[in-house]
């Protein structure tokens, strides 16, 4: 059987000049009952990143997506010094961070990405779909070639 795994992404160079703060407001996905189960709307996926720079603590990325709360994601940062890691985040309310990093401010690449909807919580793919096939747009990628 061929498995469908959803990945958001997005690549993005950011410019990291210090603390920089942006009030966003996300839109919350709550299903009440099974009947609005059946006739949910596909998921128009948003996403923004902002970063912050703290000469103390070093370099941390905020999110905004409008996917379900408890939702898991994966952030991959990288920047052209070498510097690369990864952080397993977990939305709330539209929001998610990374950890702090030691990295000084700079250009780096984000990639966000999710792991397969069967790995996600049942209260998570009852709003994204069994297989995320209620989650469109350009930070959709759907991989075919993993198996479930």
């Amino acid at each position: 059987m061929k498995k469908l795994v959803i990945s958001i992404f997005l690549m993005m160079t950011l410019s990291v000049v210090g603390c920089n703060s942006q009030e966003i407001v996300p839109n919350e996905l709550v299903s009440h009952n099974k009947e609005e189960e059946q006739t949910k709307e596909n998921i128009q996926v948003g996403l923004s990143i902002t970063e912050e720079y703290d000469s103390k603590k070093g370099l941390i990325f905020y999110g905004a997506i409008n996917l379900p709360s408890n939702m898991k994601l994966f952030l991959e940062s990288s920047n052209s010094n070498g510097f690369t890691t990864q952080n397993t985040v977990i939305i709330q309310n539209g929001m998610f961070s990374s950890d702090w990093y030691n990295e000084k401010p700079g250009d780096y690449d984000v990639l966000v990405t999710s792991p397969s909807p069967i790995d996600q919580a049942r209260d998570v793919r009852n709003i994204i779909g069994e297989k995320g096939n209620q989650l469109v747009g350009d930070y959709v990628l759907q991989d075919s070639k993993a198996d479930f």
